[in-house]
């Protein structure tokens, strides 16, 4: 029986390639249903900001955390994963991130617990915060 022109017709594995070369493993987030993170870190970015009391001084440092975030809210497994060298900013930032949690249940169709990493810049100028998810 012919092909249909256009190819097709492989012989790849079905379904959803981590499933596949992971049995009963967790996909990863590229490999999970599209859910819409965004407004979600947006507010978890403003609920960390509006927690976070950066001490004072003249220099420049940045602190990284990372923290899971389980499907209601709760949080658990908060860490420094970067110190700025500087104790007094560090504690700032981890207690940023306690001070704002719980947080909001995570998006439908999120799995049980996401990890983040939340980098915190402290700039004379123009200080920040902005959360990425990270795959452990």
């Amino acid at each position: 029986m012919p092909r249909p022109a256009g190819g097709g017709g492989g012989e790849g594995q079905k379904g959803n390639p981590d499933a596949n070369n992971n049995p009963g493993g967790r996909p990863s987030v590229a490999a999970q249903a599209d859910v819409d993170f965004g407004p979600y870190m947006a507010d978890l970015q403003r609920r960390i900001k509006r927690a976070w009391f950066p001490p004072k001084g003249n220099e420049s440092k940045r602190v990284v955390v990372v923290f899971k975030v389980h499907k209601g809210g709760e949080l658990s497994h908060l860490r420094l994963d970067h110190s700025s060298g500087v104790a007094i900013a560090d504690q700032a930032a981890l207690k940023a991130v306690e001070n704002a949690a719980p947080f909001r249940p995570l998006p439908a169709g999120a799995p049980d617990d996401v990890d983040i990493q939340f980098t915190f810049d402290y700039n004379v100028f123009s200080g920040g915060g902005r959360g990425v998810f990270r795959q452990f």
